[in-house]
């Protein structure tokens, strides 16, 4: 059995070791940076919002540890079969950018001469504002997206990690309806609630060298109510917590650990399973993108993919939910 928290736990200890770990329903840890001590600079802090529809996927990051600050936008485009991906790359001696301690307060803003992206919060509401010039072949990229998450309780995870201090604190919230546009030259893709889901993971981790990380989401309607997956595995060889969550109705439903087998031929599809037997799926990969979601000497490397999902899933209470070729991502990372 997972141990679940409530309230608002402490995160860390003085001397930056775990005080508290677990899962929580739409809970906040009790975090400052100042706990870390001398290891600030090593801490990992991310905000990434997946967007999706039928025609298009877009992935929008912003990064960094205490010595750069790195901003990934990456389009992937159903019609034409492709994904394009832009970085930018900040040092922190230009000056810091404020991440907030936790998902539910606090905007980010990130600029270059080339590029910008933001991240603006309110009470039920996100807000993603991007333009990057030149973001492939000469073409500009502009986004304005609003996300709501009305009625979605999310779910935070708190991982003890292999190495002494290491440790993954993060927060995902999940089925946000999304409206607004995406740009990209002369093509306007438009983000309708009725067709358009949202994801936001949300990291602040002292990640150990060589540290593995497999995760995939899956947004889309089931039984004509939003439904999302989040599945993940590779940090922690006892699986003693797992961040594996099911997403019905704005409820969260906790899974056991998961198994991912993936081929070696890139074509083919994935297998994924639990080993509490109440999550059965298939991956159909379409569109492979990779991306550095962290830059520097303590960054991230990862590679993304979007595509078909198909297969079962069990509620808390017994419910057989039948997934059918919904949309959704996988990512594969590494810690350098």
């Amino acid at each position: 059995m997972q141990k679940e928290l409530t309230g608002t736990p402490q995160l860390l200890e003085k001397r930056g070791e775990l005080a508290n770990f677990g899962w929580g329903r739409g809970i906040q840890a009790n975090f400052t940076k100042k706990e870390l001590g001398l290891k600030a600079y090593k801490l990992q802090e991310w905000d990434t919002y997946y967007v999706q529809n039928e025609e298009c996927r877009a992935v929008f990051t912003l990064a960094g540890t205490g010595m750069s600050v790195c901003m990934v936008v990456c389009l992937m485009e159903t019609s034409k079969n492709r994904a394009c991906t832009s970085k930018q790359v900040k040092p922190m001696i230009t000056g810091p950018i404020p991440f907030p301690p936790h998902s539910k307060a606090g905007d980010i803003v990130f600029a270059t001469a080339r590029a910008g992206l933001t991240f603006v919060k309110s009470a039920t509401e996100r807000f993603i504002k991007s333009e990057v010039l030149d973001f492939f072949e000469g073409v500009n990229l502009t986004a304005n997206l609003t996300l709501d998450q009305a009625g979605q309780e999310g779910f935070t995870d708190i991982i003890p990690l292999s190495e002494p201090g290491s440790f993954l604190y993060n927060q995902k919230i999940g089925c946000m309806s999304v409206s607004g546009t995406i740009r990209f030259g002369g093509t306007e893709y438009k983000f309708k609630p009725e067709d358009s889901f949202g994801y936001l993971d949300w990291g602040r981790s002292m990640l150990p060298p060589g540290f593995k990380r497999n995760h995939c989401y899956v947004m889309g309607w089931v039984d004509g109510m939003p439904f999302a997956v989040s599945l993940g595995y590779g940090y922690n060889d006892n699986q003693s917590i797992t961040e594996n969550y099911i997403m019905y109705q704005g409820v969260c439903h906790k899974l056991e650990k998961t198994l991912f087998e993936i081929p070696q031929n890139n074509a083919s599809p994935w297998y994924i399973v639990t080993s509490d037997s109440r999550l059965r799926l298939k991956f159909f990969p379409e569109i492979w993108a990779g991306s550095d979601s962290i830059a520097g000497p303590y960054g991230v490397q990862g590679t993304i993919v979007c595509g078909k999902f198909l297969g079962k899933v069990i509620l808390d209470d017994g419910t057989i939910l039948d997934i059918g070729a919904l949309s959704g991502f996988a990512r594969l990372e590494r810690q350098k």
